[in-house]
């Protein structure tokens, strides 16, 4: 799993950091454990300002080590009410004007979700009826959503695939690059979230 899923590749800086480790401040079986430190010296010289020996720290770690695949919020939703995530990747590729050199591009594989956005589907094709089962669904999905720290900014007819000629009802989300993690009330209700078929 460590060599699955290593750390962004970045690069070194001009100089390095003794550190000398003092409290556990958060420590599990969970990724990015937050520990307690003392800055030792820095070699060379830090930047002015940036810190000076003797100073205490919080380090969030990163370690590949305790990344788990399966535990993402949304996992259970994937290949149904979300498209399915089959990793991400990297490619290396060669750059013609300087030998011996490559830039990396990094992807992600997702599912390529079969049917019809309600932005190009006839709203006229759907019974009264069959509209109102389609909103009821949306909203339950949506809420499934916010009751796990996820909250939709872009929950748009273009961003919900419906992928069921027979089933109106069966729809997937799409574009979850603009979410936020919302304050999750014990008791949420879908109808004091919803005003004149919107969020709020």
């Amino acid at each position: 799993m460590c060599l699955e899923t290593p750390p962004l590749a970045g690069h070194d800086g001009s100089f390095e950091v003794e550190l000398e480790i003092m409290e556990l401040l958060q420590v599990t079986d969970k990724p990015n454990p937050l520990i307690i430190v003392q800055v030792c010296k820095a070699i060379p010289e830090a930047p002015p300002g940036l810190f000076n020996p003797g100073e205490t720290l919080v380090a969030k770690v990163f370690d590949p080590l305790f990344v788990d695949t399966e535990d993402d919020i949304l996992h259970e939703f994937q290949g149904t009410h979300i498209p399915k995530l089959y990793g991400s990747f990297s490619r290396s590729i060669p750059v013609p004007e300087q030998k011996d050199s490559s830039r990396d591009v990094r992807l992600i594989l997702i599912e390529l979700v079969p049917g019809t956005s309600m932005q190009q589907d006839y709203p006229d094709l759907y019974s009264t009826k069959s509209r109102q089962k389609i909103i009821k669904q949306i909203i339950k999905i949506e809420t499934r959503f916010y009751a796990r720290s996820v909250g939709l900014t872009n929950l748009a007819p273009r961003n919900v695939m419906m992928t069921d000629d027979e089933d109106p009802t069966q729809l997937v989300f799409l574009d979850f690059g603009d979410t936020y993690s919302p304050n999750v009330p014990k008791d949420i209700s879908p109808v004091s979230r919803w005003v004149d078929g919107g969020l709020i």
